[in-house]
Parts: C-alpha cells; sequence; structure tokens
C-alpha cells in the first residue's frame, strides 16, 4: 500500500476520532473559563469547533486538492450553504423534537454536511486530473514517447537508448521551460 495513502488514512480516522473528544474538552474549558450555562457556552463551542473542524479537514487535504479560483469559491458557497442548513436543523430539533440535544445534533449534522459538500466539491475536474497526469510523463531524449510505465532502458519508438538521468533531465526540462515535446 502506497505509504502517502496509509498517512492520509490515519489522519482522518484520527480526525474522526479525535473532533468529538475535542468537542468535550473544548466545552468544558468554554464553560469554566467564560463562566456561562450551559445552552450559551454550546454555541460558542459549536463556533469554535466549527473554526477547528474546517481548518484540520482543510490541513489534510490541502497539498492534495487544486486551488483554482472556482473550487474556492465553492468551498466558501458550501460552507455558508452548510452553516445555514444547521442552524435551520437546530431551530426545528429545538422547537419540535429534542430541546436539551439541539446544539451538538446541529453541529454533528453540519460535519456531516460539510464533508459531504467537500468530497464533492474538491475532487480534481477530468481536465485537472488530464492535466496533472500529463505533467507526469517520462519523454524519451530522443523523440519525445512516453516512456512511462516501459521495462526497458530502449525507447519502444525509435529504439534510442536511455539513462535514467537522460529521462529526468529531459523531464525537468520540459516542465521548467514549459515547452512540450
Amino acid at each position: 500500500m502506497n505509504h502517502r495513502l496509509v498517512v492520509r488514512l490515519v489522519q482522518v480516522a484520527a480526525f474522526f476520532v479525535g473532533i468529538p473528544i475535542l468537542y468535550m474538552i473544548v466545552d468544558i474549558v468554554v464553560q469554566w473559563r467564560i463562566q456561562v450555562s450551559a445552552p450559551k457556552s454550546h454555541h460558542v463551542t459549536n463556533a469554535i469547533m466549527g473554526i477547528i473542524h474546517v481548518a484540520l479537514w482543510w490541513l489534510i487535504w490541502r497539498r492534495d486538492v487544486t486551488w483554482s479560483r472556482s473550487r474556492v469559491a465553492r468551498t466558501v458557497t458550501a460552507l455558508a450553504m452548510t452553516i445555514g442548513s444547521s442552524v435551520l436543523v437546530a431551530l426545528i430539533i429545538r422547537n419540535f423534537w429534542w430541546p436539551n440535544a439541539y446544539l451538538v445534533l446541529s453541529w454533528s449534522f453540519w460535519a456531516v454536511l460539510w464533508l459531504a459538500a467537500t468530497s464533492i466539491i474538491w475532487p480534481d475536474s477530468p481536465a485537472e486530473r488530464s492535466e496533472r497526469i500529463a505533467d507526469r510523463t517520462l519523454p524519451c531524449p530522443k523523440c519525445a514517447y512516453d516512456l512511462a510505465g516501459s521495462p526497458a532502458c530502449t525507447c519502444p519508438e525509435c529504439g534510442a537508448p536511455y539513462t535514467l538521468d537522460q529521462i529526468v533531465a529531459v523531464a525537468f526540462e520540459k516542465r521548467t521551460i514549459g515547452c512540450g515535446p
């Protein structure tokens, strides 16, 4: 299994285990330091945990997401929409269902919505994916044929022998100068 994938899975698992524990700790600290009643402290805790939740999720995925203007705009829009939805759910729960647990349930609802929204918004589009894959070509030093995945030390297209140093030099030059084969 890929080392990076294992690290990512551990980070996400720690995120899901750590967030509820962190929620309880923040709520206790908010009640103790601010010295307000439980419902008011839950509002403060929800705001703090929302910020922590978004920040940690972004820290985990920031290098794997291509941050275009439209993706940033969609992320901000999704954040606003998920917050609005969770406020609506909080009002419904508080008024019609379970008044004592509306804040915790609405925060949980928001967290699930936020994760779902980012899983839809953050993946690469087909154009971004092909551009990223195109950047990973290993051109033949002689004819620029893509040697990615080739087990031989000769180009299957032109038959020229090559070394790994030559391929890396050509690939680096292509990315640095910005010109293709």
